[in-house]
Order: C-alpha cells, then structure tokens, then sequence
C-alpha cells in the first residue's frame, strides 16, 4: 500500500512538473455522459451539451538576481572609469508572450562630493552565444 501511495504521489509530480498550463486564447472543450440502467433494466446513456472554456491569459514573470538599494541582488567592484557588467535573467512563467520594460537610472552617493555609485551605459539582451 504504502509503495503504490509514493508511486503515485511521483507520478502527480512529474505530471505536473511536465504538463504546461495551455496558451491564452486556447479552447478547451468538454462534455459529460451518464450511463445508467433504467427500472425496466434497459441500457441508457445521455450527453451534456458541449461546453467551450477559453483559456485567459496568465501573466507573471521574474527577474533574478532580485534585490534593493540597501540589500542588493548582486555587487560588483571596478575601478574608476572601468566598465563592469551586471547580470540578470528575465524569465516568462506565464501563458502569454509578456514583454518586460527596464529602465536603470543613475544612483549618486549622499556625500557631498556627489560622486556616482552607478553610471549606467545601456541594457542589452543577450540571446546566447555571447550575442548583444
């Protein structure tokens, strides 16, 4: 009993790791039959009508490493005037093509000499192979 209870629980997991939610816009459609006898011990089976879901759209996304002003995702050193690169990585979990807008500003300590923490150059995607 207990080997056919892991068994299954194994299986709903890779089911549900494997299985993808359907895409926004998609329809789903299901109907029901019922099969009973009746009193004369005749065989009867009826239909539901045909009922037509359509998938809504699921948004959601992360961008890793996650962090703040005071507890940054990431820290990297350089010296003045050098270029030093920040990585993160943008994911979609959702059902739907999402398009993400980044904006990076530049952040100036609050001493008086107002020197700049970050100067930011640009964003880029990169789309693998060391592409820009």
């Amino acid at each position: 009993m207990r080997r056919k209870t892991v068994m299954l629980l194994i299986l709903i997991f890779v089911t549900t790791v494997i299985v993808s939610a359907p895409a926004a816009g998609s329809k789903i459609e299901n109907f029901a039959f019922a099969r009973y006898r009746d009193i004369e011990g005749n065989h009867i089976t009826i239909f539901s009508d045909k009922v037509v879901s359509t998938v809504l759209p699921v948004y959601g996304f992360t961008i890793k490493p996650d962090g703040t002003f005071e507890k940054p995702g990431q820290e990297r050193e350089g010296f003045v005037g050098s270029a030093v690169d920040l990585n993160y990585v943008a994911q979609n979990f959702g059902n739907s093509p999402t398009t993400i807008s980044l904006l990076a500003s530049q952040v100036f300590e609050e001493e008086p000499s107002g020197v700049p923490v970050l100067r930011v150059i640009g964003i880029y995607l990169d789309e693998g192979e060391e592409s820009f």
